[in-house]
C-alpha cells in the first residue's frame, strides 16, 4: 500500500519568489498556498530570475487523510512580465 494515498495529480499553483531572513541567514522561496515545504526553495540565481514576476507552477501531487503531499515541481512558466514595470 502506498502510504501516501491515491493516484498522482497534476495541480496549478500561483506562486512568487520571495526572499525570508532567519537567524541572520537570507533563503529564498517560491511563496505558494503550501507554505513552508523545503521543496518551494530555491536559490539566489533563481530568486533573481523569478522576482517581480507572477508564476504558475505545476505540481505532481498525492492526497492523503493527511494533507496533500508534494512529489516534485514539473513546471515554472511565468504568467506575467516584471511588476515594477507595468
Amino acid at each position: 500500500m502506498d502510504v501516501y494515498g491515491g493516484q498522482p495529480q497534476i495541480v496549478e499553483v500561483s506562486a512568487t519568489a520571495v526572499k525570508k531572513r532567519s537567524r541572520n541567514t537570507d533563503f529564498y522561496s517560491f511563496q505558494t498556498v503550501y507554505a513552508g515545504i523545503p521543496i518551494f526553495r530555491i536559490t539566489l540565481n533563481e530568486y533573481e530570475a523569478y522576482k517581480n514576476h507572477h508564476l504558475k507552477l505545476k505540481l505532481s501531487t498525492r492526497q492523503s487523510h493527511f494533507g496533500t503531499y508534494i512529489l516534485s515541481i514539473d513546471e515554472i512558466q511565468i504568467t506575467t512580465q516584471n511588476l515594477t514595470n507595468k
